[in-house]
């Protein structure tokens, strides 16, 4: 399974995505699913390390992180995501990557209701 996750330019508007909901999402779709390999792919090389990490202590699972370039990481998603997991729902990027994977029909994403706030444009249109 691959995992998008998005901090950086997130982090202004208050959407990032969540450490403890991504590890819960994830350890409950290799259950659902018996998956024992994680790709993380992000824009925060030590956040994406700790989701490894934590995914690999408490679920015992297999994961491995991104540090390849945005081109390469469409390439990966395209040859090695049986399933994604889209943890910032927000992100057009991770989308993408989803949407380059192998299979189509197994695009998971953790939705959070957001409402324009005070470090959100008010022009600013969510789909």
């Amino acid at each position: 399974m691959c995992v998008h996750t998005r901090r950086t330019d997130f982090a202004t508007y208050n959407i990032t995505t969540e450490f403890n909901e991504t590890i819960e999402a994830a350890g409950i779709l290799a259950k659902q699913n018996n998956l024992k390999q994680f790709f993380i792919f992000g824009d925060d090389l030590g956040f994406m390390r700790r989701v490894a990490q934590q995914l690999q202590d408490r679920n015992r699972l297999e994961a491995r992180v991104s540090t390849f370039s945005e081109f390469e990481d469409f390439y990966l998603s395209s040859q090695i995501c049986g399933s994604f997991l889209i943890s910032a729902a927000a992100s057009t990027f991770g989308w993408w990557l989803a949407f380059f994977s192998a299979n189509q029909s197994s695009v998971y994403y953790i939705g959070r209701q957001f409402t324009n706030g005070e470090n959100v444009p008010e022009t600013e249109l969510y789909l």
